[in-house]
């Protein structure tokens, strides 16, 4: 999907070009809908007209629309998966998204900056998080517990069909080992 943005003006809008065309207004704009593309290629095979939307801020308010049955669906935060996980709407849809932690290697005080711009401490710093304990207990969302930058099923090598977030992995950088050694043998 491609998307082009108008020149800025105040009711300047967004366009995401591929079988529907969806303008988004600019500013406090919290609705809108699409309409079929008439230029495409695609348009014989695509048999939505229009599409309606809503643009929530927060999944409370989200949450809220949908059980007053102003939205079909909305995303859950983690506390409101814990609630819906039994009840017979809820779904879970794969989707890609990856948070971090980065490390301030600029810091003014020089001894914290020498430490965050080590990359031994780095490594002890991220071998120290037990990731699957944060995935489950913390967000409890049913994330997946990531692997690294790339999300897990968000593309596949075209060559050998594997999924990239297995191949961008760097060994022995993300999991979980309280008990890492540095080089020399000795523990950080």
């Amino acid at each position: 999907m491609s998307m082009v943005k108008n020149t800025p003006r105040s009711h300047s809008t967004w366009s995401i070009q591929d079988p529907l065309k969806f303008k988004i207004g600019m500013g406090q704009a919290t609705s809108g809908s699409s309409s079929k593309m008439t230029s495409t290629g695609i348009k014989k095979v695509v048999k939505l007209q229009k599409i309606n939307y809503t643009v929530v801020s927060d999944t409370t308010t989200g949450l809220d629309l949908y059980q007053q049955k102003k939205l079909d669906l909305t995303p859950l935060a983690n506390q409101q998966v814990k609630n819906y996980k039994t009840d017979k709407a809820f779904r879970e849809y794969p989707y890609s998204y990856v948070s971090f932690l980065k490390y301030n290697q600029k810091d003014a005080n020089a001894q914290r900056r020498a430490a965050f711009n080590n990359k031994h401490i780095r490594l002890a710093l991220s071998l120290s998080i037990d990731r699957q304990a944060l995935t489950k207990k913390v967000l409890g969302d049913g994330s997946q517990t990531p692997t690294g930058f790339v999300a897990t099923d968000l593309a596949r090598d075209p060559k050998t069909g594997e999924d990239f977030a297995k191949e961008q992995v760097v060994k022995n950088t993300v999991n979980y080992n309280p008990n890492w050694q540095n080089s020399t043998g000795q523990r950080d």
